[in-house]
């Protein structure tokens, strides 16, 4: 983004505001009461303040670049602004500050904005002289940041006169959950992603998917001569392999469930497990609390779901269901290999909740991110933490269904 520093009227300043009216009274008192004194005085803040005013209206051109990268980020990752300014007049510039405003939309319960402001410091340039001056953007929560537009401020030497003129437009700042890394869950099954490799291989692991092209290397054996013999064109049969290991992720949006920070580290887990299903290519699914449900194929790395848990926050129980809720959601789905459900705290309803939830898994898994030891569940692998680091130290570690779980 490059514009040029556009004029703006120069508006008094609360301190400029002061000092006008108190001229104003002495130049009257004096006039009244006769005293040069007080006329001179107020003659001489009088000239302060006209010389403001000048100072700030007369200033030279400069031209404004902004960047901002990347505009995807990670919750606590490094994302930089770049200002570039270049003075393109013909008399020295006065040092000034270029002003970034932040606009965040919250992911609590009830969605708010909160604005703050960077303040860019800009150096005295010389004509045709440039500077490039880097700030960091806030990243430690998450959600969407509209950062813009950003201004040049210009004040006087006294901080009477203050000139604002807006040089850019609004760019979205996505901050994502932080994401751990991890393998997928080993899948409870065989698996023959290239088709069965021997005798012993499971039989119906290939399915019918689409038609396509033939391409050098294909099986003959696949060609559809039927739809070859209609399009003039040989087509083959693709196949795709059912058993392929798949997870559904279940998310707990219920605010009573945590405290503090706890649901920040609850996405973050989440996050992490669907993020290793799609770098391994595997499908995921997510699911929440709300019945909200989302999903990503075999092969795909779709922004949706990582756009969703961008934006997701906690809400009161009425609005956020329950696991129950969930579990309707997770059973009306194909049957699926792993499933992880992360919640906080829990009670012996959410207990047996994830234990009718997790009944058609093979490999069942409960996160749950507390500050202190609550209900243990028996029926997977339960990994327990403050924080989604701590809870996920040992997602390697081999657990069995009806096994105590690995606490951390």
């Amino acid at each position: 983004m490059t514009a040029p520093a556009r004029r703006s009227r120069p508006t008094l300043t609360p301190t400029g505001v002061a000092v006008v009216l108190i001229a104003i009274a002495l130049g009257s008192l004096g006039w009244a009461l006769g005293y040069r004194v007080l006329t001179v005085l107020a003659a001489a803040l009088g000239a302060c303040v006209l010389a403001g005013w000048l100072g700030t209206f007369l200033l030279p051109r400069i031209e404004v670049e902004r960047s901002i990268e990347p505009t995807r980020v990670e919750r606590g990752s490094p994302a930089l602004g770049l200002l570039a300014v270049r003075n393109v007049g013909r008399r020295r510039s006065r040092p000034c500050e270029a002003v970034e405003p932040i606009t965040s939309t919250s992911v609590a319960a009830v969605t708010t904005e909160a604005a703050t402001d960077i303040v860019v410091a800009v150096p005295s340039l010389r004509p045709g002289r440039s500077v490039s001056v880097p700030y960091r953007l806030p990243t430690h929560r998450r959600g969407t940041l509209a950062v813009g537009p950003l201004a040049v401020e210009r004040r006087d030497p006294l901080a009477l006169w203050h000139a604002r003129r807006p040089v850019g437009d609004v760019v979205t700042l996505l901050v994502q959950p932080h994401v751990i890394a991890l393998e997928p869950r080993p899948a409870g099954r065989a698996r023959h992603v290239d088709g069965p490799v021997s005798e012993n291989a499971p039989r119906g692991t290939q399915t019918f998917h689409s038609l396509r092209e033939y391409a050098p290397g294909d099986d003959i054996r696949r060609i559809h001569w039927r739809s070859t013999a209609r399009t003039g064109t040989l087509m083959v049969r693709d196949h795709v392999d059912t058993s392929e290991p798949s997870t559904v992720v279940v998310l707990d949006l219920r605010s009573s469930r945590f405290g503090g920070d706890e649901f920040e580290e609850a996405v973050d887990v989440a996050a992490s497990v669907v993020a290793a299903s799609e770098r391994a290519g595997f499908p995921v699914r997510l699911v929440t609390t709300a019945g909200r449900s989302m999903a990503v194929r075999a092969g795909q790395r779709g922004r949706g779901i990582s756009d969703f848990l961008a934006a997701v926050g906690a809400v009161d129980d009425d609005t956020a269901g329950d696991l129950q809720r969930a579990a309707i959601e997770v059973l009306r789905g194909r049957e699926h290999d792993a499933i992880t459900v992360v919640t906080g705290a829990t009670d012996q309803r959410d207990v047996a909740a994830v234990t009718a939830m997790t009944r058609r898994f093979a490999r069942p898994s409960l996160v749950t991110i507390r500050e202190t030891a609550g209900e243990r569940w028996l029926g997977g692998q339960h990994l327990d933490g403050p924080t989604a680091l701590a809870a996920l130290a040992r997602w390697h570690a081999p657990a069995s269904r009806g096994s105590a779980g690995v606490p951390t």
